[in-house]
């Protein structure tokens, strides 16, 4: 390694210790030189593509420093594993029977995750407020708005009616001589249909869903459950 140099485009392929060492060679020549000198002895490269190189190994040496010992590397596997224990909540949990009525909530792991989500991100915004421009907090505020609107809804199910319930609305209210269809897609959301056109939505971080499915297709008296991603021909 201690012939002649690569060309600059080539500098990636060579480890920062050969860098380094080629850097200081050329370093420590320059200041021995003699202002009276009329002719600079050639360096590998020219003292601007010493400083050139510096950077580079600099680079070289902080991607390869990120890519190896990286302190943020138990974040995707502790997003699949907490996707993986809300899965078996939504699968292990049960419908609560409240009075005459079966509540279908989404699991209590999903709820705790956004609620402390949104007051995490709300303390943010407080402490940055004065500090960051005035879009910064405006988008930080609308995400929590959001946030709070996509909070999940509570589906009820009782001898009138099955009937979902949201924080910021009036209840959707389908009677069940009124249910006309029960819509399944394959990761498990459902859709019961309406003659007025309402509509109610069980996703598949509802608990219980195969019970869910059960009684409407029971009070409703609905036969099938329909594909809507099927063909027409096959709906039945």
């Amino acid at each position: 390694m201690r012939g002649l140099c690569p060309r600059a485009p080539g500098i990636y392929r060579f480890p920062p210790e050969w860098l380094r060492d080629r850097a200081a060679s050329a370093a420590l020549a320059i200041p021995a030189l003699s202002r009276r000198s009329g002719r600079i002895p050639a360096l590998p490269y020219s003292p601007l593509s010493v400083v050139s190189i510096s950077r580079i190994e600099v680079g070289y040496e902080r991607a390869f420093r990120m890519n190896t010992n990286s302190k943020i590397w138990w974040i995707g596997p502790l997003v699949l594993i907490l996707i993986r224990v809300l899965s078996l909540e939504v699968a292990l949990a049960h419908a609560q029977a409240k009075e005459r009525a079966l509540v279908f909530r989404t699991g209590f792991g999903l709820r705790l995750l956004i609620g402390v989500g949104v007051a995490i991100f709300s303390v943010q915004i407080v402490k940055s407020y004065g500090k960051e421009s005035g879009w910064v907090i405006g988008m930080g505020v609308a995400i929590v708005g959001l946030t709070l609107l996509g909070w999940p809804s509570t589906l009820t199910v009782d001898t009138t009616a099955v009937t979902q319930h949201r924080w910021y609305r009036r209840p959707t209210r389908i009677p069940w001589d009124e249910v006309t269809a029960i819509l399944r897609n394959k990761v498990g959301d459902m859709q019961v249909l309406g003659k007025s056109g309402r509509s109610i939505t069980f996703t598949r971080y509802h608990v219980d869903p195969a019970r869910f499915q059960n009684e409407v297709m029971r009070r409703g008296r609905i036969d099938t459950v329909i594909d809507p991603s099927a063909p027409p021909s096959l709906r039945i």
